[in-house]
C-alpha cells in the first residue's frame, strides 16, 4: 500500500486515514530522537544534569508517537474491513 502511494503522484495522504497517523507518529518520533540515540554513549559519559534531561524529551516524543498511533486506531474501521474480507472469501 505504501509502495502504491509512493509510485502514484496523484494519491495524497489524507489526515482522516489511519496510515497517515501511523506514518506521522513514526517519522515524528524518529526524527526528533535520532540525535539523542546516536550520541547516547557520549551523553551518559558526561556528568551533566542538563544532558540527563534529554531522556525526558525522548519520553515526551514517545507519548506524542503513541497519541498518533491511538488516533490511527480510532480512524481505522475494523468492522467494515472484516465484513469485506468475509464477503470476498465467499
Amino acid at each position: 500500500m505504501i509502495l502504491e502511494i509512493y509510485e502514484n503522484d496523484q494519491i495524497l495522504f489524507d489526515y482522516k486515514s489511519s496510515l497517515f497517523w501511523l506514518i506521522i507518529g513514526l517519522f515524528f518520533y524518529t526524527s526528533c530522537t535520532v540525535l539523542i540515540f546516536s550520541l547516547w554513549h557520549y551523553i551518559k559519559s558526561m556528568k551533566s544534569t542538563r544532558l540527563d534531561n534529554l531522556w525526558i524529551i525522548r519520553d515526551f516524543f514517545n507519548v506524542i508517537m503513541y497519541i498518533c498511533f491511538s488516533i490511527a486506531f480510532l480512524k481505522s474501521d475494523v468492522k467494515n474491513n472484516k465484513s469485506q474480507y468475509f464477503i470476498q472469501k465467499l
